[in-house]
């Protein structure tokens, strides 16, 4: 699967949700979407590409699409109806499966398979394999998707195991994700779906550890999968400057660590920051609210172009800002 191409404009975007203002959304030229799996699956295990007062999903990317956005989804979190019980924690396994075992996410991989399906462009996809749970009538190949994100930072250890996956885990689920671990799972993984639909593993956080997390990941590829494949497309990772200069800060060194990393073990992979902040606590003034100080919102868009143009320079694929909400800031 080839790189996907994309100019300077359709490279940067915000992380968003279906409910964000439109007027704010044709602000940016890609937008991950944050999607809980949870409703995406119902409780017969069907796939619900119309979700009640959330919004319908065809229109929504439709939309998205004849604005030239490029969009992709974050499918995070767990699922009841994988799990069994609504207090599910974000591994999307059954209740007591082993979570090392890539058969043991077969719901969620399969899951995956349906969006690429209906969203990808293979127009040939297998009718008999369509489980979706709206009443309107089941497509294919409506071009209106070319990417998933399978989790969103699921190294993330201050959650507690039953939300953390080891990198093996991780592995193993991107195994399903990517192709239904080599086609031993059916209808399962978008690439099962439409061979050109491209995976983004979940969004790793924290700088020191993630070349060691993606070099486990790859000894279970190495060990489990037949091909070898580092199954997926695109490397995702959370990271941004650490210094108020953005110039002067780590980001375009950490880059450069991350895009030799993938020269090297995973030639040919997208790398794309899905989140990232910029240090602006030299711009508060006591007493007024961020959001009302003209002066610091100014200096806060500048740090932020400055950041999407160093992550240009070196390499990367995709840079989303957390977030269009902006609840913090």
């Amino acid at each position: 699967v080839s790189r996907t191409a994309l100019t300077a404009g359709g490279t940067v975007g915000f992380n968003a949700f279906i409910d964000d203002p439109m007027t704010a959304i044709c602000a940016a030229g890609n937008v991950r979407e944050y999607h809980n799996l949870n409703w995406l699956i119902d409780a017969d295990g069907k796939i619900k590409f119309t979700q009640g007062t959330w919004g319908d999903m065809d229109s929504y990317y439709a939309w998205m699409k004849a604005q030239n956005i490029s969009l992709i989804p974050c499918f995070q979190g767990g699922s009841s109806y994988i799990y069994g019980s609504s207090d599910f924690p974000e591994i999307p396994v059954p209740e007591g499966a082993d979570t090392l075992d890539p058969t043991s996410y077969t719901i969620h991989a399969q899951a995956l398979y349906q969006v690429a399906a209906r969203y990808g462009s293979n127009p040939d996809v297998d009718p008999d394999t369509l489980h979706g749970a709206d009443s309107k009538e089941p497509a294919v190949g409506m071009g209106l998707l070319s990417a998933l994100e399978n989790c969103n930072e699921p190294n993330k250890s201050w959650s507690g195991k039953a939300n953390y996956y080891s990198p093996y885990e991780l592995a193993a689920m991107c195994s399903a994700d990517y192709d239904g671990h080599e086609g031993r799972i059916p209808a399962a993984g978008v690439k099962a779906a439409d061979p050109d639909f491209k995976l983004a593993m979940g969004g790793l956080v924290g700088t020191a550890t993630m070349l060691d997390y993606l070099s486990e990941m790859k000894l279970w590829f190495d060990y489990n999968r037949t091909d070898g494949k580092f199954a997926v497309d695109i490397i995702n990772v959370h990271i941004g400057p650490d210094d108020c200069n953005p110039e002067s800060s780590s980001f375009a060194e950490t880059i450069g660590r991350l895009q030799r990393w993938i020269d090297e073990n995973a030639p040919g992979t997208e790398l794309w920051i899905s989140e990232y902040e910029v240090p602006m606590h030299d711009w508060v003034t006591e007493g007024v609210d961020n959001h009302e100080n003209a002066a610091y919102q100014l200096k806060y868009a500048q740090r932020v172009v400055r950041t999407n143009l160093i992550a240009l320079k070196n390499g990367v694929d995709r840079i989303t800002k957390f977030q269009l909400r902006d609840e913090a800031s």
